[in-house]
């Protein structure tokens, strides 16, 4: 997919993921990098291959409403973005849990891999007005304000429950 969608094979210098879709204009670190992550809802680890295999979309309750692909802060030890959207509840705070609301969270771009708190190192970036710009498992796209995800609505491939805030 990476030709079609801009990415493409390494130049003439080596370096990878230097355009193309991938990569925010606004993120700081282009090269190499890229800003976009993939939540981990959508893939499965399979230990038979020691690699992660994409679910079924049968698998996602309401794929409208699951956060599929979304801005992530740049790792300055990395050079890019985290490869996933951590979906652990207790990264969000628990199942009404926005993320950013935890002692630890560092919304910036070079936050530090060393960093005492993994989970921020794995969830939304929110770089544009306070927001960030979220695909949804049905393909559509949206920009949500900082603290409007919550883990139950937004993050959870399972099917809210009434506990769960419209």
């Amino acid at each position: 997919m990476r030709p079609y969608n801009g990415q493409g094979e390494t130049d003439k210098t080596g370096t990878k993921w230097t355009q193309g879709i991938m990569i925010c204009p606004s993120a700081p670190l282009k090269n190499p990098g890229w800003s976009y992550a993939m939540s981990q809802e959508y893939s499965t680890f399979d230990t038979k291959l020691n690699t992660y295999v994409g679910r079924a979309m049968a698998q996602i309750s309401s794929p409208a409403r699951v956060l599929m692909i979304a801005e992530a802060p740049q790792v300055k030890e990395w050079g890019q973005a985290s490869i996933e959207i951590q979906t652990d509840k207790s990264c969000w705070g628990g199942p009404l849990g926005n993320g950013v609301d935890l002692k630890g969270y560092q919304d910036i771009d070079g936050i530090s891999a060393s960093a005492p708190w993994i989970c921020s190192e794995h969830l939304p970036r929110y770089r544009h007005n306070s927001g960030a710009l979220i695909a949804w498992g049905d393909g559509h796209a949206s920009w949500r304000r900082k603290g409007s995800l919550i883990w139950c609505r937004d993050v959870s491939s399972t099917e809210p429950d009434a506990s769960c805030p419209q």
